[in-house]
């Protein structure tokens, strides 16, 4: 096949993306496209080929992965169930130079084009991750220009409560990212940003929006509402990041969500999936509740 090659430059991360098929990135991936002659910091390839070569090294096993993680270089390989001697993938960091490849063996995975979209979304969320961004398990949109976030594991409802709030109002709601949107904080703001891996759906766009409300979700019969406590919210958080490897980037982390819910109200919403619930919520954050 043929492979593409575009530099992108998402909330702040500046990258060089070299891949093989468009289906789950369509036209959404242009909006965070950069000039050619641009340089970049990342530079991240995804190779499709049945013939991945192991990447020398000492490697420990964990259930159906190898890996080896050090300072300078990260690699682990899928290793298939029915062929302990093959690999099905492998995913090699190398830190000091910012370069991630991916190696994708096509004979062991069904639909090749969404394995490289979900390889290519946590290989970037890695990224971001290492630039200090907090990736948010989260459908993000923005109302009125604040960024408003329902955040909770899959199947929840939450790509359900924006679509909600779309069609309670159209003119002022606009996806930012129904899947995995970045927080970061900058001169005491505490930022959502948009970008082009968002899940199942194209729902991103290429904004960046002050955080107003963050709200974790779970499905309810009645609209419940409650504001959260630092220590009530703390381990919701942890169950909806994505979990740092790193000791450095684990403290990153905290640091950052301790900075978030000192900056932003924070709740728990016990929801139904029907509009009552963009009101029930539209209350509590624009109107203090009842």
């Amino acid at each position: 096949g043929c492979s593409m090659k575009i530099k992108l430059k998402i909330a702040g991360i500046t990258l060089t993306y070299q891949y093989n098929y468009e289906r789950f990135l369509e036209d959404k991936i242009k909006q965070y496209q950069i000039d050619d002659h641009e340089s970049t910091k990342y530079r991240l390839e995804v190779i499709i080929t049945t013939d991945i070569k192991r990447h020398p090294g000492q490697y420990r096993k964990a259930g159906n992965r190898e890996y080896i993680f050090t300072n300078d270089l990260d690699v682990v390989c899928g290793i298939p169930a029915k062929d302990e001697n093959a690999i099905s993938q492998q995913v090699i960091f190398n830190k000091r130079e910012n370069e991630i490849r991916i190696y994708i063996n096509p004979e062991f995975f069904g639909d090749i084009p969404e394995q490289e979209y979900v390889m290519s979304g946590l290989a970037f969320l890695t990224i971001a991750q290492r630039e200090g961004y907090l990736p948010l398990h989260a459908s993000a949109f923005s109302f009125k220009g604040d960024a408003i976030l329902f955040s909770a594991p899959s199947q929840t409802g939450k790509s359900t409560q924006a679509r909600l709030w779309r069609e309670r109002f159209p003119d002022e709601v606009r996806h930012i990212n129904d899947d995995k949107p970045l927080l970061f904080e900058d001169d005491g703001t505490i930022y959502v940003a948009g970008t082009p891996f968002s899940g199942s759906a194209p729902l991103n766009e290429n904004i960046i929006c002050p955080l107003k409300a963050l709200i974790f979700l779970k499905q309810g019969k009645k609209n419940e509402i409650v504001r959260l406590k630092k220590e009530e919210a703390l381990p919701l958080f942890i169950q909806n990041i994505l979990r740092p490897k790193e000791k450095e980037a684990w403290d990153k982390t905290f640091l950052l969500i301790e900075r978030i819910m000192e900056k932003v109200p924070v709740y728990w919403f016990a929801a139904t999936p029907e509009i009552k619930a963009v009101d029930a919520a539209y209350e509590v954050i624009y109107n203090g509740g009842k």
